[in-house]
């Protein structure tokens, strides 16, 4: 699960779920606010069908994307913890300093007990 969310598009997941709901082999009912629903004659595609929803999905997808991106750049810039602790694993190591990491941090047991069992001051992560 790790692998597919770090590789997947944006909104393949609910698209994936979007096409799974409108199999028409499961039956899943559309809202009874669509207009079609009780249509004898007329049934949605363009307006209120399946494209229309599947374009839905991914639009809300992409201004979702657009309005975080844009959070994130421009208004809360804030070091990720997995910079962070990049940042403590350079000092530690020697390649960079920052000595403005706090001292009772660096000299932590729990950094001392990770670089231990795995020969770093990084945490392991899903590949």
């Amino acid at each position: 699960m790790a692998s597919y969310v770090h590789f997947d598009a944006l909104y393949e997941a609910y698209l994936d779920a979007a096409l799974i709901l409108l199999d028409p082999a499961l039956g899943v009912p559309l809202d009874n606010g669509n207009p079609y629903v009780h249509s004898a004659n007329q049934n949605g595609f363009g307006t209120y069908g399946g494209p229309h929803l599947l374009s839905l999905v991914t639009e809300v997808a992409t201004r979702a994307l657009k309005a975080v991106w844009f959070q994130k750049w421009f208004v809360h810039r804030r070091l990720r913890p997995e910079a962070f602790g990049g940042r403590i694993h350079a000092h530690l190591s020697g390649l960079r300093d920052y000595s403005m990491i706090d001292k009772d941090l660096l000299n932590s047991e729990a950094l001392k007990r990770i670089n231990e069992k795995f020969g770093s001051f990084l945490l392991r992560m899903t590949i």
